[in-house]
This record gives structure tokens, sequence and C-alpha cells, in this order.
């Protein structure tokens, strides 16, 4: 089925409509699933997903431990040559 040329009617779904384009792209799903009608479900979906992610150990553990890109920059920038740090 050939995707829907008038997508995101409410003009406020860009960025559910982004995330599920990716999704179908990512697991091979008919891009035509992505329709305005299933919006106000992803919507929640998306926010349960992220408050989800939000409590889960793992993930809370691995974000404390991440150093921003601009971080290791200046990181890198104040080691000596003999200095070997693994920054990515």
């Amino acid at each position: 089925m050939p995707m829907q040329t008038r997508l995101n009617k409410s003009c406020a779904d860009c960025g559910a409509f982004a995330l599920k384009h990716l999704e179908c792209i990512l697991l091979g799903l008919d891009l035509s699933l992505v329709e305005d009608g299933i919006m106000p479900g992803c919507r929640q979906k998306i926010a349960y997903d992220i408050w989800e992610a939000a409590h889960d150990p793992i993930l809370i553990q691995l974000m404390q431990q991440h150093i921003p890109s601009i971080l290791r920059v200046l990181l890198f920038m104040t080691l000596k040559k003999t200095d070997y740090v693994c920054l990515f």
C-alpha cells in the first residue's frame, strides 16, 4: 500500500511521525502503517517509553558515565602525549 501524501494533519505530531517512520524503516515495516489516526496512541507510547527509560537502572548508570563530546575535546587537549585514555 502506498504511503499517504498528506500526513500530520494536526501539524503537532511531526516528532511522533519522524520516530514512527524511523521505527518502520529500522524494522523493515511498510511506511503506510504510519497515519494520523494512530498518532495519539503513538505519542502516549513514546512518552511511556521515555518514562520507562528514565527509571531503568542500567540506562541511568550509563548516562551518569556519559562524557559529552565537548568535554572529551577539552579533556584531550589537557592530556600529555604520554597519557593514554580511551575517550570514546
